[in-house]
C-alpha cells in the first residue's frame, strides 16, 4: 500500500506524529491486527480504525501521555464517547492492555507510603469480588482483575480519596488506557464491596494522624522544657550583672542627690545670678567706702576746729 493511500500514515501526519518510524511500524502492526475484531466495531466513523491502532501503538510503546482523545475522535470522524468505547473493546478484543501495577501507579503519583495498605485492600477485594460471582464467571473475572488495569487504577483511586490524597483522575486514566466510563465503573464496584475496609482504613487513617499529632505535640513540648532551664540560667545571670552594675549607679545617684542639695541649700544663702545676686550681705560699716567715709568726716571736722580757733 503505498503512503498516499496509507490511511495509517495519513493519520500519523494529522496527529502530528508522523516523523517516528517506530512508531509507525508499531501502528501499522496493530492496524492489521484490528482485522480480527468485528468490522462493525469501526462503523463509527471513517478513519476510526487507523487512529485507533495509533493510539493503541503508542500505550504499548509507552507514549500515550497527554494523547488528545478530543482531537482523535475527530479525525476518526466520531464522537468522543464513541471513540472511546471503541477504544475500550479493541483493546480488550486484541488483548493490548498496558502493564500497570499498584507499585508503578504509587511512585507515579508518589504515594509508596500506602501501598501496604492498598495491597491488602486489593487481595481482600479480590477474595470478596470473585466470590460474589456466579462459579462459571469466575475464572474469565480473575483474569480481567490481573490484565485489566483499570481495575487497579480504580482501587488506587478509591483507597487514595479514603486517606485523604488527591489524584487527578485524567493521568490516571491515562495511565490505566482507560475511559472515565470505565473506571468510575469500577470504582463504584470496590466501594460496594470493599465498603467496611475503606471504612476502618479510614478510621485506622485519623487515629494514626491524631497519634502522629500528639507525639509531634509532646515531642515540641520536650523541646521546650529541654530549653528551658538554659533560659533560666541565661536571665539569672543577666540578672546578677544588671545588679553588680546598678550598684555604684546607685551610689553615683545618692551622692549627685546630695550634692544637689547641698548646692541647692548655698545657692539659697548667697545667690550667684540674677537681681538678688547684686545685693552684698556685708554689714554697711564693714564696707571700705562707709570707712573711707569715716576718714573723710574726722579729717573735715579736725580742718573746722583749726579754722575756727
Amino acid at each position: 500500500m503505498s503512503a498516499t493511500h496509507n490511511p495509517v500514515v495519513h493519520c500519523l501526519d494529522r496527529l502530528n506524529l508522523g516523523d517516528d518510524p517506530s512508531l509507525r511500524a508499531r501502528a501499522e502492526s496493530v492496524y492489521g491486527q484490528c482485522a480480527k475484531v468485528p468490522t462493525k466495531i469501526f462503523d463509527m466513523g471513517p478513519n476510526c480504525r487507523p487512529v485507533v491502532a495509533i493510539q493503541l501503538a503508542c500505550e504499548s510503546m509507552s507514549q500515550h501521555q497527554g494523547w488528545d482523545t478530543k482531537l482523535a475522535a475527530q479525525l476518526a470522524g466520531c464522537t468522543k464517547r464513541q471513540y472511546e468505547n471503541t477504544v475500550s473493546t479493541v483493546r480488550k478484543s486484541l488483548n493490548l492492555q498496558p502493564n500497570v501495577s499498584l507499585e508503578s501507579l504509587a511512585v507515579a503519583f508518589g504515594c509508596t507510603t500506602m501501598l501496604s495498605k492498598m495491597t491488602r485492600v486489593w487481595d481482600d477485594f479480590g477474595k470478596e469480588y470473585l466470590s460474589s460471582i456466579p462459579r462459571a464467571q469466575r475464572t474469565q473475572a480473575s483474569r480481567e482483575l490481573n490484565d485489566v488495569p483499570a481495575w487497579k487504577g480504580a482501587l488506587f483511586f478509591t483507597c487514595a480519596k479514603t486517606l485523604g490524597q488527591n489524584i487527578g483522575k485524567t493521568k490516571l486514566q491515562d495511565m490505566c488506557a482507560c475511559t472515565s466510563t470505565e473506571i468510575n465503573k469500577y470504582i463504584k464496584v470496590i466501594n460496594d464491596i470493599c465498603k467496611e475496609d475503606l471504612e476502618k482504613l479510614k478510621e485506622k487513617e485519623t487515629t494514626s494522624r491524631a497519634t502522629r499529632r500528639t507525639r509531634r505535640r509532646a515531642e515540641e513540648e520536650n523541646e521546650e522544657q529541654a530549653q528551658l532551664p538554659d533560659t533560666k540560667r541565661r536571665r539569672r545571670s543577666n540578672k546578677e550583672t544588671s545588679t553588680t552594675t546598678s550598684k555604684p549607679t546607685t551610689t553615683s545617684t545618692a551622692a549627685a542627690t546630695k550634692k544637689d542639695d547641698t548646692t541647692t541649700t548655698a545657692t539659697t544663702a548667697n545667690p550667684r545670678s540674677g537681681i538678688v545676686s547684686m545685693i552684698s550681705h556685708q554689714h554697711y560699716k564693714d564696707t571700705r567706702r562707709y570707712k573711707d567715709y569715716i576718714a573723710w568726716s574726722d579729717a573735715l571736722r579736725q580742718k573746722l576746729r583749726t579754722t575756727t580757733t
